[in-house]
């Protein structure tokens, strides 16, 4: 079995990030949640995890604001992130380091894609 990761997956739509966090626990990773972006970064800094999974849209701090402050800071720079986007962003979101992800496809979908790139 492959060895267990700290993922952190944060945004707003409770009901996408319940199945994310329920189908990345089964295996055996430890999943903490944020519902803005500012509650992510914070957190990414005390947790150092391997993999960061997060909206563009959010509260308090967007996405890209979030991935900007993540990529600049020591302890968090080289976590592996994907963003979810609606596609407007993919670019900024690639130049910036990160895995754009397409959130208008099913969560089947999504965490299959996540389970591909990077668990």
């Amino acid at each position: 079995m492959e060895q267990s990761k700290i993922i952190i997956i944060a945004g707003q739509d409770i009901q996408l990030i319940d199945f994310l966090t329920i189908e990345i626990s089964k295996d055996y990773h430890k999943v903490y949640t944020a519902p803005d972006g500012e509650v992510c970064f914070k957190l990414a800094k005390t947790i150092h995890p391997n993999l960061i999974i997060m909206d563009t849209f959010m509260p308090r701090q967007s996405g890209l604001e979030t991935l900007r402050a993540l990529k600049s800071e020591k302890e968090t720079k080289d976590a592996e992130i994907a963003v979810f986007t609606a596609g407007g962003n993919q670019k900024d979101i690639e130049n910036l380091g990160a895995v754009a992800l397409h959130k208008d496809v099913t969560p089947e979908t999504i965490i299959s894609d996540i389970k591909k790139l990077f668990i």
